[in-house]
Order: C-alpha cells, then structure tokens, then sequence
C-alpha cells in the first residue's frame, strides 16, 4: 500500500480550523430544541410531541431566538404549489438568528430527511427553499425535486415549460450550509449579492440544470441545443464580507459546476473556492463540461478571488468571460486538473501556479489575449511552476494555429519559465480528508492514472478524528451518491476501494432517460464516507450509533489533513525544471 503524503498547508489549515471550533463553540451552544415533522401541524408547539409542519418552523415562531435549533424528523417534505417567477418560493425560510448565534436547522441524525420542491408551476426561476432570515445554518438534509418531466425545454433563462424548483436561493448574511445533497433542480445554490459572508462546506451536489432545445418565440428546434442551470451561481458586492465555498462535491451539472458571475449590476469579489471536487460529464456530452467559471458580461467588475486546491475531472476552471477592464486579480493555485483545461482571459493579474494538468480531449491550458493586443499578451501575471503531464497541448486564441506546443507556448506568452511538461501520465494520486463538521464523515479523492483495479488507502487522517476497527462505513460514489453505496467494515487502518468501472454506475437525473455524463471510473473516483456505527460498546454494552454528518454548529473547514501525494516528472519538454 503506497503511504499518503501529507500536503503543508492542509495539515496548518487543519490546526487552524480545530482552534477556531473550541473557541466558538461556546458562543454557538444550543439554547432550546424544538421539531419538526412532514405530519406536524401549525397549532403544534415545536416539542417533540407535537412538532411542527415545516412552513410554520420556517416562518420563524416567537418562540425561536438566536442559537436555537430545529430539528428536523426523517420523512418527505412536499408542499404543492404554483408559483410564478419572482412571487415567492416553495419552502420560504424567514427565521433568523444573531451574530455568532444562529438559529440552525438541521436533519435530525440517523433519520432520512428530504425537502421534495416538485414541480411548482410554470418558470424554473421559483427557489426550492429561499433563505430570507439572516444569522441560519442549514444541515444535513437533502433538497431533490420528484418531479419526472422532461429536463429538455425552451432555450433560455426562464423556460416556461420547465417546472423545477431552484434548489436554494441565499438571500441573507451571514448564512451557513453544511452537508446539504442538492439534486434535480433547475439551479443548486444561488448565492446573490445579498448573502453577505456565506460560507458552504461539504455539500454534494449533482444533476442540476435542463437542456434548451426549442426556440422560446417560435417554438422550432434551436440548431445547438444549450445546458442550462448550475450546481452553484454567485455574485458578490466589493463591500461584502468573503464567500467561502470548500470542501464541496460538485457533479454532472447542465452548464456549469460553479458559475461566479459578474455584470455591470452585480460584482464579483471576495469570494474563495478552496478544496472541492468538480466532475464534468465527460468529452461524450457536447453541450457542458461542467465548468467552473469566474468571470462576468462586458463591464463586470472583480477582484480578489480564490481558486485554490481543488480536484478538477473532465472539467475545465475558466478564469474570465466576457472582455472588462475591471476584472483585476484572481488566482488558481495548487489546483489538480484530470482530463480537463485550464482556460484564461482579460484579467489585470493572475496568479497560474503549482497546478497540475493531466491532458484530455481538450488542450491543457487555452489563454485568450485582450482585444487588439500585440506582443507578449499578458505580461503584468504570474504563471509558473506548474506540471504538465500527457500529450498537453496549448492554445493562445487568435494567435496562430490551436494546440501548440509546450515550447511555442512558453515563447508566445513568457509564462512556465520553470514549470514541467513530460508525456506520460503521473503516478497515482490518493487525497484522504477527514471532516471538521462531523467527526463521523470523511472523503477520498483518487486519480487512478496507473489504472489499478483496486486500492487500499490509507486512513490516517479518519483515525485521528477517532474512526477504529470495526466501525461500519457507508461509502458513496460521488457520481451516483444514493445509487453507489458500498458498506464496510473498517479494519482501523486503510478503506478498501473498488476502481473497477464494472462496479459502479452513474447517477440519471429525472425526466433524462439516462445518465447525464460517463463514468470515471476506472481513472477517478471521488468519495463520501460516512460512519454510520461504532464497534465501542456504549455504556449498556450496545453498538454506538452516530450522526452520519452532524456535530456542533462551530463552523469551519473540514480538516483537510492529508494526502495529496507529489505528482512525479520525467521527461522535461523543453526547458524549466
């Protein structure tokens, strides 16, 4: 079994984020517990006895004040409705709590709880669940639509004929959201301007979004039908306090997995996106990769945003979209691109270093120079001391033929002066996370380039949150989260994961016919694990049950100890390093 290297600064992030919870947790202890239930009534009064319906809890009841909680009991909840663009939402969130003590609303552990938005009527832009109330954490529990209509519809923003719900619309400060899945919705999470200092962690996300196929005025077939819909859409104002997006899963959208997004009216600032999984659907689907987009319409204004130790399959991050004269700094760093590109353009600074790039069906980076620029495009960013592996190609936009070479790209742009490119492929990659928000959850990340049909992986950084032999792990495939799910009994010092691609499958969102995307396997597979019972005996000498995802509501990264192992270079083509 090959040991795990442990990357620097996840291990010093990690302490980081321990210290943090100790010292919050008592600022955030619960004061009063009150529940939740799909046969709840509004004349309940919040006890476990007689719970209330879900619209009433949301409401915010007087009773409800800062660092309350609000359990949530297992079951389906539906609240069949007909709402038309902009005139509410099917799960309306009004209660809220105060700085430093949130009032949390969480899935009540052990227990299966599902938000089911439907289909609520005739524009997909209604929000499943809109999060009005300031000072709210929201966890552990799934928001999914049972809706089963077509997801190909009218080529636009706001089909008519596509009834799904917008997962979950952020309209609020200082609003957290851990360990929600998020699925079959027309959008997952749209963080506005207005959700001041969010942050989201370890959430999965997966088949959100429709395809546009039919002209919305003439109702004929358009001749490039379009994906639609996001995993995650955001904006944020220069004013605002940072939105932190980490630790998240995101898969198989039909546009893109993040699309950070600016526009004359709406700004893109301080936003970090550190230590996801983004999944593209794979070179087969024509219309989206997948990608993780942070840019704008013409005249968008940026600055200040993070894009940083994340592990990117079959997708692309694009840094800008539209040419602006006020996009000025962003930075990719330590990011890991399988099978996928690294695209940029019209920024002031970019800071492009040690990442890695494993070469796919599209080239490996694609730069695209300001309009009318000559000479060198962008001599003011850095862009050094990444690794390229594979047949890596480059493409500088307008300049010349695509897919140039290493050396022709180093000449054209200045950049790499000390990076690597070699033709074959890395050696295995095996990043194993624990969580910070549950001691019960973990993660592994695996880019299988050597192809082996099976791996044995080191657990180091799951034992150290307290995980021993003879705990029972559930663990889920990303790209099929309810569909793929292996249980295993934990011998207290590695987990046992099938990279054959015979065993696994992916997920189909409703209304499809089938899988959106290929599969990963055997090359990546990415991994939730969730420790679902403890071989200690309690104290009447039973089996410890836990939380399956839930802890105190300290907040903070997941401790992400571990594992990122060094990708090894041969080869150099051309000079530096």
């Amino acid at each position: 079994m090959r040991p795990n290297l442990i990357h620097p600064s996840f291990a010093t992030v990690a302490s980081c984020v321990v210290g943090l919870a100790v010292a919050l947790a008592p600022a955030l202890a619960r004061a009063n517990d009150y529940y939740v239930s799909p046969t709840g009534t509004p004349s309940g009064d919040g006890s476990m006895g007689a719970p209330w319906d879900i619209l009433t809890a949301f409401a915010g009841p007087a009773s409800v004040g800062p660092g309350d909680t609000i359990w949530l009991r297992g079951g389906t909840y539906t609240h069949a409705v007909s709402i038309m663009r902009d005139a509410g939402c099917v799960f309306p969130l009004t209660v809220h709590g105060a700085p430093g003590a949130p009032v949390v609303v969480r899935g009540t552990p052990g227990e299966e709880v599902i938000l089911d938005t439907g289909a609520p009527g005739g524009m997909s832009v209604v929000p499943g669940v809109c999060v009005r109330g300031s000072d709210v954490t929201l966890r552990d529990f799934r928001i999914t639509s049972s809706s089963t209509a077509s997801r190909r519809g009218e080529d636009g923003p706001f089909p008519a004929d596509i009834a799904l719900a917008e997962g979950l619309g952020v309209f609020a400060a200082r609003v957290k959201l851990f360990h929600l899945i998020i699925d079959n919705q027309a959008n997952g999470i749209a963080a506005f301007s207005g959700s001041n200092d969010l942050e989201v962690a370890g959430c999965v996300l997966f088949d959100n979004g429709w395809l546009g196929v039919t002209d919305p005025t003439t109702r004929l077939p358009v001749p490039f039908p379009h994906g639609h819909g996001h995993n995650i859409y955001a904006q944020n104002s220069a004013t605002s306090a940072r939105k932190n997006f980490h630790d998240n899963f995101l898969a198989m959208p039909f546009s893109n997995n993040i699309q950070a997004f600016g526009s004359s009216v709406a700004e893109l600032a301080h936003i970090d996106f550190t230590g996801n999984v983004v999944i593209g659907p794979g070179a087969s689907v024509t219309f989206t990769d997948g990608t993780a987009l942070f840019g704008g319409r013409t005249g968008a204004a940026g600055d200040d945003i993070h894009v940083n130790d994340n592990y990117v399959f079959a997708s692309t991050i694009q840094l800008g979209y539209h040419e602006s004269d006020v996009l000025v700094a962003i930075e990719a760093v330590r990011n890991v691109v399988g099978r996928g590109s690294l695209s940029a353009q019209y920024w002031s600074m970019v800071t492009a270093t040690d990442n890695v790039i494993v070469a796919g069906a599209r080239a490996c980076v694609m730069l695209t120079p300001r309009t009318g620029a000559t000479g060198i495009p962008y001599p003011s960013w850095t862009w050094d001391m990444n690794q390229y592996f594979g047949d890596c190609r480059f493409t500088i936009e307008g300049r010349g033929p695509p897919n140039i070479t290493y050396a022709a790209w180093r000449a054209g742009t200045g950049f790499d002066a000390t990076s690597t490119s070699v033709t074959n492929v890395p050696s295995n990659l095996v990043v194993v996370r624990g969580d910070g928000l549950s001691a019960d959850r973990g993660s592994v990340v695996v880019y299988n380039w050597e192809g082996l049909d099976s791996l044995d992986v080191d657990a180091a950084p799951l034992v150290a949150q307290g995980w021993g032999a003879g705990d029972t792990i559930a663990i889920h495939s990303v790209i099929d989260y309810f569909g793929d799910v292996v249980t295993q009994t934990f011998d207290g010092s590695a987990i046992h994961l099938d990279m054959d691609a015979a065993s696994h499958t992916v997920a189909a969102p409703n209304g499809w016919g089938g899988p959106l995307g290929e599969s990963t396997f055997p090359t990546f597979g990415a991994f939730v694990l969730v420790r679902t019972a403890s071989a200690l005996p309690d104290t009447d000498g039973g089996v410890t049950t836990f939380d399956a995802g839930a802890t105190d509501d300290a907040g903070g990264a997941p401790t992400d100890s571990g594992v990122r192992a060094d990708a090894a270079a041969a080869t150099s083509d051309g000079g530096g390093g």
